[in-house]
């Protein structure tokens, strides 16, 4: 809102900041509300902000849930102390609308919270009303949020949230490597591992056990404590446990682990409590719980494969000795000055130092210099007014990877949004798999069952911008596989090196195409080439040869073990532009580089299916080398003789890199295609399309209008819009049924003659979600003004 695009760089980064600083003033302030006002709670609450701040740079864990649940705990102590609900109701509320998923988490760990509390209250009275005002806190609180929750719910369908009931108790991270992550630097190892990050300071662990040996606490608080934090780490252990914090799918996104700020966020609870009782801890048991923790680090030392910097654990070992000493100095509780200042510094500096390295080792944002970022994307953004001053109707627009690296977190490849364009290439959790499946048979690049990706790469098949209707290209690249027209400007001139071509042979949103494709549900079946030839004889109903023509089949390939490649020669055979494919029925090796020659990148084959890899443009008898790279290539140094664990499945026990190799490439033999692409074909197939008139007009993102001339019975309306139950689509006002075709897109049957289209998007469950909440609000204010004090 309050920043030019040009500033989105700082403006991100400003709103992470905001809402860490946000993280330790909700955890302060529930400290301050839960049990006193207090210097340390400073420390703790920064400390916690600390943790927010890695959380995210790590493990892509939303900030905003990291503000709600000091919140969540706190309006939940309110509940069962005051008998209060409408703090609770609200508060959960809240984190619904802001980020379900992680609403989800919080509230599996408030229930956990909430029977740790129960087991501490003395009468069963107590225990009955504190059950039933939660049960109807929660249940107010999902009924409320109906209107938002059940459209969501309705929207993850056919998409990469596939819930699973199955269990596997496997453990989810080799046990061993969890000591490293107690000490400083342990982030160093987690995108090997991807093991939890528990990671809290020096001191602040030491007092997490610190606490079972005060005399404060009773025996019953104690035992409860303990069996809070230890199901609380097995939930991190056990992958069935964890399937469950991640809402019963395999496939989250990013790390795994994201729960584990549950952890941390109980062990900062434990841990305060023992520094504001630390003059009653035992002193064997201090000086026990510091002897355990010295020999952890000498053995963390000592073992090779760890990945913390030796020097660290020698300070955290330090840090360790001095916390103690401080801790027994003070056990008459004299010297609360002196104490408080020990334990700030002891802390902070080493959660500091632990951030500082989270920020220098995270891919998720590469940090640029503002003047280089805002010059960068002027430039894109002045070729972006530019069509949308000279071309008035509605397009698809794409860029290619330009200063993706330099400029965007790797993940993120939502580009289209940043230069607000209309464009194909997205990253979302809300994608459905459908889709992704028919952009990747057209070439463009996809991502698995966890990432809902796909991303343009100006090297793409001039068949793909054809079909997919992309209009206009973006680029610094030289478009020597396609034959398209450089808009050439004297406003563009100032966006060099970029450059903006217009495709000549663009189909439009919806455009008349024959019945067939209804019809043909072979199609479906079919991959690679033949896949491509086959659609665009359908789509014009009638056949002007094949689009892609000699291909071959390459069966004569080596594996290369030494370097972790397979390769093969071809001998090019015509004066055009040629591709590969490649199609994998079963697991696919993780290959990511295509190489040509051994030494130009050819875009990343990131799993290997279906997609187009553009191998050049040669004269007749030249010899090419194709490679496929291991996507671990350059990291055989840094695997060693040990357990690799992969997400929900068992061990995996390799002796060398080879050996892993070999597991993943024992799916092969692959099928290897390559085959010509002939642009002559393409302009026939666009010019028998576009014959017949349509015009589909943007009212709104979800509203669209048109008119459109149907020659025949055997004609149907066909877009490329992506095929959802959400729609609704009149043909002259009246409601029609329409079809998913290709298994993917949007076709409307439209009777012959000239008539208009309206398509509006209305998601469906909102209907139904609102009035579950206005009823639901309704009883509520009914309720609350019976039974007043519940507010």
């Amino acid at each position: 809102m309050f920043f030019n695009d040009k500033y989105n760089d700082v403006a991100y980064h400003l709103i992470y900041v905001i809402t860490i600083g946000l993280s330790g003033s909700a955890f302060y302030y529930m400290l301050t509300k839960m049990f006193r006002e207090h210097p340390v709670n400073f420390i703790f609450s920064t400390t916690y902000a600390l943790c927010a701040y890695n959380f995210m740079y790590v493990i892509n864990i939303w900030a905003i849930g990291l503000i709600m649940m000091p919140f969540q705990v706190l309006a939940l102590e309110h509940l069962i102390k005051n008998k209060k609900i409408l703090f609770y109701i609200l508060v959960t509320l809240l984190g619904i609308f802001i980020q379900p998923f992680c609403a989800y988490m919080i509230l599996i760990f408030t229930g956990l919270w909430f029977i740790y509390k129960l087991v501490l209250l003395a009468e069963k009275q107590q225990i009955i009303e504190a059950v039933k005002l939660y049960i109807i806190a929660n249940l107010s609180a999902f009924l409320l949020s109906a209107f938002w929750t059940l459209p969501v719910k309705l929207m993850l369908e056919g998409g990469k949230y596939t819930p699973t009931i199955g269990f596997n108790f496997s453990p989810s991270f080799n046990f061993p490597e969890i000591f490293r992550n107690m000490f400083t630097g342990s982030i160093l190892g987690l995108g090997i591992d991807n093991a939890p990050f528990i990671f809290v300071g020096t001191a602040l662990f030491l007092l997490v056990f610190m606490y079972f040996g005060c005399e404060k606490f009773t025996k019953r608080e104690k035992l409860a404590s303990a069996g809070f934090l230890f199901f609380l780490f097995i939930s991190l252990y056990l992958s069935a446990f964890l399937t469950i914090w991640n809402a019963f799918t395999q496939y989250p996104d990013a790390n795994i682990f994201r729960c584990c700020n549950v952890l941390v966020f109980f062990a900062l609870i434990l841990s305060y409590q023992a520094f504001q009782y630390s003059e009653t801890i035992n002193k064997k048991w201090l000086f026990g719980v510091t002897g355990v923790y010295l020999i952890i680090g000498l053995i963390v030392l000592a073992t090779k494969n760890a990945i913390n910097s030796p020097y660290f654990v020698i300070i955290d070992c330090i840090f360790a000795i001095l916390t103690a000493a401080a801790l027994f100095i003070n056990k008459e509780g004299k010297y609360v000055l002196p104490m408080l200042i020990a334990f700030a510094v002891f802390q902070l500096v080493d959660v500091t130092i632990n951030s500082c390295i989270a920020l220098e080792k995270s891919n998720e944002y590469n940090i640029s210099k503002v003047s280089e970022y805002k010059a960068h994307y002027e430039k894109i953004a002045n070729l972006v007014d530019y069509a949308k001053k000279n071309d008035k109707t509605l397009y698809r627009m794409e860029s290619d990877s330009t200063g993706y690296k330099e400029y965007y977190a790797e993940k993120y490849n939502n580009m289209p949004l940043n230069y607000n364009y209309n464009g194909i290439s997205h990253y979302s959790s809300l994608g459905k798999f459908y889709v992704v499946d028919f952009y990747r048979k057209l070439g463009f690049e996809t991502g698995d069952n966890a990432h809902i990706l796909m991303h343009y790469e100006s090297e793409l098949p001039a068949y793909a911008d054809f079909i997919a209707g992309i209009k206009y290209i973006i680029t610094d690249k030289p478009l020597d596989n396609k034959v398209y027209e450089q808009i050439e400007d004297e406003s563009t001139e100032f966006s060099f090196p970029y450059k903006l071509y217009k495709n000549p042979y663009a189909l439009p949103l919806a455009f008349v195409a024959s019945k067939k494709v209804l019809e043909d549900e072979e199609i479906n079946n079919l991959k690679g080439f033949e896949y491509r030839n086959k659609l665009a004889k359908l789509l014009a109903g009638k056949d002007f040869g094949d689009i892609y023509f000699l291909p071959e089949e390459i069966k004569d390939y080596s594996k290369e073990y030494g370097r972790f490649i397979l390769s093969f020669f071809y001998m090019a055979k015509a004066d055009l532009p040629l591709y590969i494919t490649i199609l994998q029925d079963n697991a696919p090796p993780r290959f990511d580089l295509l190489t040509k020659n051994d030494y130009t990148i050819i875009p990343a084959v990131a799993d290997v299916n279906l997609n187009s890899g553009y191998l050049g443009w040669y004269e007749g008898d030249d010899t090419i080398k194709v490679g496929l790279e291991h996507r671990y290539n350059n990291e055989v140094l840094m695997f060693k003789e040990t357990e690799y664990w992969f997400p929900f499945k068992k061990y995996l026990k390799t002796k060398s890199m080879q050996d892993y190799f070999y597991h993943e490439t024992k799916y092969l033999p692959l099928e290897i295609w390559v085959a010509y692409e002939n642009q002559d074909v393409i302009r026939e197939y666009y010019d028998e399309i576009m014959q017949f008139p349509c015009t589909l007009n943007r009212i709104s993102s979800s509203h669209f209008k048109g008119k459109v001339t149907m020659p025949d019975y055997d004609r149907v309306l066909m877009t490329t819009i992506p095929y959802e139950k959400d729609w609704n689509i009149t043909v002259d006002k009246r409601s029609v049924k329409y079809f998913k075709a290709l298994n993917s897109m949007i076709a409307i049957p439209v009777p012959e003659g000239d008539h208009s289209i309206e398509m509006r998007y209305i998601p469906r469950g909102l209907g139904a979600g609102s009035i579950v909440s206005i009823l639901t609000l309704i009883l509520l204010i009914i309720g609350f003004r019976r039974y007043r004090e519940y507010i």
